[in-house]
């Protein structure tokens, strides 16, 4: 595998997993109003905070940019021992970084639209499709992702490319995702995103370490 590109991947895969984690401390502090709010008084909460909302949702296509060199080190790496799953993998991976670049984009073009509206009236409609489609496209359910979180664990399966533990949560964040696609199942969504947290961790160590992610055990001997 081509060094300068496992190295990218492997610095995509950590940017992925501390994003995330950015994402989730930035809900719980500054976006975090305190108490439950109407659709009416979030609407103008992220107006009051709309700089910020929108800095917040530019790691939507920055992880989908991040998500393509990571698929592309991963099919460098797994491609020609598991070529069958790679082959569904990969280009699942390029359809999900493309979600997340249209769910980010439509998000800070959206929030743009509604603060430059002359008149409030009709803005809560807006608002309110606006959230149904981000949400569809990324974040809301996490299907696609977590479709190819499996199809990864089953190529480096083949491969014999890491551990029985990071197969384990691969398995675990995979069945989260997949599960998210119905709504009275959505909140399976939080067991993917936390989950990613320490999967991509994990595989940017793999990436970027390999013989001593296989000391530690992540990497099948």
């Amino acid at each position: 595998m081509n060094l300068n590109l496992r190295r990218a991947a492997a610095w995509a895969a950590a940017f992925l997993g501390l994003g995330y984690v950015l994402s989730f401390v930035l809900q719980a502090t500054l976006f975090n109003p305190g108490s439950p709010l109407t659709p009416a008084a979030r609407l103008d909460f992220v107006l009051e905070h709309r700089r910020a909302w929108q800095a917040w949702l530019l790691l939507y296509p920055a992880q989908g940019l991040a998500l393509g060199v990571l698929a592309q080190g991963l099919q460098e790496r797994l491609g020609a021992r598991a070529p069958g799953w790679m082959a569904l993998a990969t280009p699942l991976a390029w359809v999900w970084a493309g979600l997340l670049l249209a769910s980010g984009f439509i998000g800070i073009l959206g929030v743009e639209v509604l603060a430059r509206q002359p008149s409030r009236e009709g803005l809560l409609g807006m608002w309110l499709a606006l959230g149904v489609v981000q949400d569809a496209l990324g974040g809301g359910n996490e299907l696609v992702g977590g479709v190819w979180v499996l199809l990864i664990g089953a190529a480096a399966a083949q491969a014999q490319a890491w551990g029985r533990w990071l197969h384990g949560l691969g398995v675990l964040i995979g069945l989260g995702g997949v599960l998210s696609i119905w709504p009275p199942l959505q909140q399976a969504v939080m067991l993917f995103g936390l989950g990613q947290i320490p999967w991509f961790l994990a595989l940017a160590w793999v990436l970027a370490r390999p013989q001593l992610a296989r000391a530690d055990g992540l990497v099948a001997a």
